[in-house]
């Protein structure tokens, strides 16, 4: 990963990930992982049908 991965804090890091909260922070956790490794910054329909 890039250091742009590194310079916010991960969801699970976050004192209230507990419950309905943890849900959320793991889709942004898990979004931000996917952006990453398209490296375009945004999931579009043209990356999914490409797996």
């Amino acid at each position: 990963m890039t250091q742009n991965a590194t310079s916010a804090s991960w969801g699970f890091t976050q004192p209230d990930c507990r419950g309905a909260a943890a849900l959320l922070f793991f889709m942004d956790d898990l979004a931000r992982v996917v952006n990453q490794y398209l490296g375009q910054g945004q999931l579009s329909d043209e990356a999914l049908s490409d797996s």
